[in-house]
C-alpha cells in the first residue's frame, strides 16, 4: 500500500492520531467526531472508501500496524489489551464515519 495514493488517511491519521491526539480529545470516538466537522463531503467519502479498501486487505495485523504508523498515526487501538485488533478498530472507525456522515448530512 502506497501511503501516496491515499491523502485522505494520511490527513486523518497524521493530523488527528499524531503523538498529541489525547490533549485535545478524550477518546478516539471524539477525533473522529473533530475529523468529520472540519473535512468536506467529497474528503469524507473518500476517507470511508479508503478504509473500506484498508479493511478488506489481506494485510496481517502487524501489518496493519506498519500501514498505519507509516500515515503517522501514534496509538495503539483502543481496548488493544483486551484484544482488539488493529482491523476490528479499522471496522469500528469505518462504521463510525459513516455514522456521523449521515446524521451530519441526513435531511
Amino acid at each position: 500500500m502506497k501511503h501516496s495514493e491515499y491523502p485522505n488517511l494520511n490527513q486523518f491519521f497524521a493530523c488527528y492520531f499524531n503523538q498529541d491526539w489525547d490533549y485535545e480529545y478524550t477518546t478516539w470516538e471524539e477525533v473522529v467526531e473533530g475529523y468529520v466537522s472540519e473535512v468536506s463531503l467529497m474528503n469524507l467519502n473518500q476517507t470511508i472508501i479508503d478504509f473500506s479498501v484498508l479493511m478488506k486487505s489481506d494485510f496481517s495485523d502487524k501489518k496493519l500496524e506498519r500501514v498505519i504508523g507509516g500515515f503517522g498515526c501514534d496509538i495503539y487501538p483502543p481496548g488493544s489489551a483486551d484484544g482488539l485488533t488493529y482491523r476490528e478498530w479499522i471496522v469500528l472507525i469505518r462504521n463510525e464515519l459513516i455514522r456521523l456522515r449521515d446524521s451530519k448530512y441526513s435531511e
